[in-house]
């Protein structure tokens, strides 16, 4: 893990997997956008602490573990305060909002697996906010549609976008199997929509730095990607087909052997968005059979 500055105010903190931001205009306090993993919270507190950097205040995007995950690691050594969208936040307030994430995970099996995410933050971004002040300074806020309920884009006061989980770079899509979209539908029309931003960069949380000239190109790529994905499902699909039996020709298609429960329930969340995606396109109708439920093309 190390961090570093773009410009005097900007920096990059990377991970084994993401890439998160920081502003800070004397690099000893700072803002953090998203925290990533729990599991190498403590690297990231390592890091913070040779760097001579404290986080005063973390900025998530959205509530996914990969993005909040040291948030609480970082109040109690930091002192930090939270700030994340409204709407995000009401997911992992409690017990009971975290299963709306993992509706099909039991409860005992979320608090075991994924207790560290329930937290209540200190602030919240309002749907329809257009920026938030911190320190004096002035930050543009851009909400997207479709990756989860709420997810939203920041501007930092230099210029530089840090996008979240809105765009995945090349070198991510190559391992990102079943790349995920809450909505894909909308999930696509708001990539579309990061084409009439202007800014000095573009941070991706998967993962990196992209310059102003190639926006165009990782929004087209990443719509394809994701309708590549879709189609290629699609093919998989054969009339009277189960949702299980769906998954597992997925898994048979792209390899895929799920690691743990918890991976195998994530990956069924998954796949659940292209069945609701084809279903509202037309593409896909479920019917009943002797009490099962089941899918056939038009």
């Amino acid at each position: 893990m190390k961090l570093k500055w773009i410009t005097d105010t900007f920096g990059i903190i990377t991970t084994t997997e993401l890439a998160l931001g920081v502003y800070s205009p004397d690099r000893k306090v700072g803002l953090l956008f998203d925290s990533g993993y729990h599991h190498e919270s403590g690297q990231l507190l390592e890091l913070l602490k040779k760097e001579g950097l404290r986080i005063d205040l973390v900025v998530n995007t959205h509530n996914h573990l990969d993005h909040v995950g040291a948030n609480l690691v970082l109040r109690h050594h930091h002192a930090s305060k939270i700030m994340m969208p409204r709407y995000e936040a009401m997911q992992i307030e409690s017990l009971s909002g975290l299963k709306s994430l993992y509706y099909n995970v039991p409860p005992e099996r979320i608090k075991e697996g994924f207790g560290y995410m329930i937290q209540t933050p200190d602030d919240y971004i309002e749907k329809g906010q257009k920026s938030f002040l911190w320190k004096g300074e002035e930050f543009q806020i851009l909400h997207n549609r479709g990756h989860s309920l709420q997810h939203c884009s920041y501007q930092t006061p230099d210029g530089y976008w840090y996008l979240g989980d809105m765009l995945i770079t090349k070198k991510t899509r190559k391992t990102a199997r079943i790349p995920y979209a809450y909505i894909l539908s909308e999930d696509i029309h708001s990539k579309r929509e990061l084409l009439a931003l202007e800014g000095e960069g573009y941070l991706c949380t998967h993962k990196g730095l992209v310059d102003p000239e190639d926006l165009q190109d990782l929004v087209e790529e990443n719509i394809a990607f994701y309708q590549g994905r879709a189609e290629e499902l699609y093919h998989l699909l054969k009339d009277g087909m189960t949702e299980e039996e769906i998954r597992n020709a997925l898994f048979r298609s792209l390899g895929i052997r799920p690691k743990d429960m918890y991976h195998y329930h994530t990956l069924s969340i998954l796949l659940r968005s292209y069945m609701d995606y084809f279903q509202d396109s037309g593409l896909l109708l479920a019917y009943l059979e002797l009490g099962e439920l089941r899918y056939r093309k038009p």
